[in-house]
């Protein structure tokens, strides 16, 4: 296994600033929205840490959801499907040390 694999994370968050800040979150993580609340992309194992951590320091499990799946999908996978002709999504190549 390499240094990244890919992740599917899907959501369902009731509570609007919630539901933002979490949104937020994924996209710092790196991750591309693909659909209001389904993202995609590549992660390391300390930043799937750290989305668990975060998921449950902010979502409540009586009424949200979420879910991270590995994903076995290719960025070039997503243009046979509808409505991702034009999707763009970068693939992590490594690391870098500041």
């Amino acid at each position: 296994m390499g240094l990244y694999t890919r992740y599917i994370v899907c959501y369902d968050v009731e509570n609007d600033k919630t539901r933002s800040k979490f949104f937020d979150f994924l996209k710092d993580l790196g991750l591309e929205p693909i659909q209001k609340s389904v993202f995609y992309g590549q992660l390391t194992r300390a930043e799937i840490r750290c989305l668990k951590n975060k998921a449950h320091e902010l979502l409540n499990k009586d009424s949200d959801c979420c879910l991270w799946l590995v994903c076995p999908l290719n960025p070039e996978d997503f243009k046979d499907f509808v409505g991702y002709q034009s999707l763009s999504i970068t693939e992590a190549e490594g690391y870098e040390t500041i």
